[in-house]
């Protein structure tokens, strides 16, 4: 592996700041940044190869302090010392040591789906109110995975339970509501209902017919006729007989010769 190849990052399989078997948090004198331990070290065959490299070619990237302890190029910095090869240093350029620490490893690496939820949850709990789609975008996750994480996190008290967290623009916003679990019932409920709607006919609508002025002149005319010619057998209230009779001569009258 050479130092092309793994760009400054601290690139490993294994999340404990490990290096072969032995437990490592120091380098050339120096302590590592609990930040820097966010990401696993090298194996030790990656740290040999890494060495040959720089034991050639030099250390083409310095380490990064801060706090006089180093932020990132843990993994340089041991491969320097197995190659006897002197550490060059800068401080760290920004105000904000866990998005650099993040920013200049999450890009770099090839981490696993465990890696990156136990990324998840050490940012979580190092910034628990921070919005999921902050840390989403950090860690670069899907923003359910870390509302996954959160609630596992939440669930046995290793971060609490917020009502607001906040986002990359510094305002402080609810946490979307829990969608409740839907049980047996409520399919039964909707399978019900859906069995109802389709069952039941829909009303018939009633469409009526288009008829020309003098078609419905004509009609009324025929109705007219046919109650003439029956209007001896039609029987009528004495108190509407008047009207009856008046009505009856005034359709005779417009009908005039067809009577």
């Amino acid at each position: 592996m050479t130092q092309a190849d793994v760009q400054g990052a601290d690139a490993v399989p294994d999340r404990s700041s490990k290096a072969g078997s032995a437990t490592v948090n120091r380098a050339c004198g120096y302590e590592f940044h609990p930040l820097a331990n966010l990401f696993p070290l090298m194996t030790e065959q990656e740290l040999e190869e890494l060495a040959a490299d720089i034991r050639a070619k030099g250390l083409n990237e310095p380490i990064v302090l801060r706090d006089d302890k180093i932020l990132d190029g843990r993994n340089r910095a041991l491969a320097c010392d197995k190659a006897g090869v002197r550490l060059k240093f800068q401080e760290c350029p920004s105000n904000d040591p866990l998005g650099y620490v993040i920013s200049a490893n999450i890009q770099r690496r090839h981490l696993t789906a465990e890696q990156k939820r136990d990324l998840t949850a050490d940012l979580l709990k190092a910034k628990p109110e921070s919005s999921n789609r902050e840390i989403a975008k950090r860690v670069k996750a899907d923003d359910k995975t870390v509302a996954k994480v959160r609630r596992e996190l939440e669930a046995t008290a290793e971060i609490p339970q917020l009502e607001k967290t906040v986002g990359a623009d510094g305002k402080a916003r609810k946490k979307p509501e829990k969608k409740k679990r839907r049980t047996e019932d409520d399919f039964k409920r909707d399978i019900a209902a859906k069995k109802a709607a389709v069952s039941a006919p829909a009303p018939a609508e009633t469409t009526r017919e288009v008829v020309a002025a003098d078609e419905k002149l004509d009609l009324l005319r025929e109705f007219a006729q046919f109650v003439l010619e029956r209007a001896a057998a039609v029987r009528v209230e004495l108190k509407d007989r008047d009207q009856w009779n008046a009505l009856r001569d005034r359709v005779k009258q417009v009908l005039g010769g067809d009577q």
